[in-house]
């Protein structure tokens, strides 16, 4: 595997991570709304 590969790959999981904590935490916060 080339090094640009591994980067690309740890930069896409480091992506996928991010939006997946902001998404929950965007749901935390309408739910809290919501009640």
């Amino acid at each position: 595997m080339s090094p640009w590969g591994f980067v690309l790959l740890a930069y896409g999981i480091v992506w996928a991570a991010l939006l997946l904590y902001l998404f929950r935490l965007k749901r935390r916060l309408h739910k809290v709304e919501v009640e």
